[in-house]
C-alpha cells in the first residue's frame, strides 16, 4: 500500500491475524476483497450446526443476555 502519512496508519498489524485464527479455530473461513484506492471488505463464514439453544439452568440466572442488534433498512 502506498500511504503518503504513514504516522495516521501505525498500528501492531495483529487484528486481521487473531479474527482469522477465531475463525479458522471455529471452523470457518475467511476472505478479502480488495480495490486499489478504494480499501478492502473482509468477509468470514462460521458453521451453523442447528441446535436448539439450551434452557438457562440456576448457574446461568445471574448472567445477562448481549442485545440482538438488527440491521437498519431504508
Amino acid at each position: 500500500a502506498d500511504v503518503l502519512d504513514k504516522n495516521a496508519m501505525q498500528g501492531a498489524g495483529l487484528g486481521l491475524s487473531i479474527s482469522k485464527a477465531y475463525v479458522e479455530m471455529l471452523g470457518g473461513q475467511i476472505r478479502v476483497e480488495s480495490v486499489e484506492d478504494a480499501g478492502s471488505v473482509f468477509y468470514f463464514t462460521l458453521p451453523f450446526n442447528g441446535m436448539e439453544p439450551q434452557k438457562e439452568n440456576a448457574h446461568d440466572s445471574g448472567l445477562k443476555k448481549a442485545p440482538t442488534i438488527m440491521p437498519e433498512t431504508g
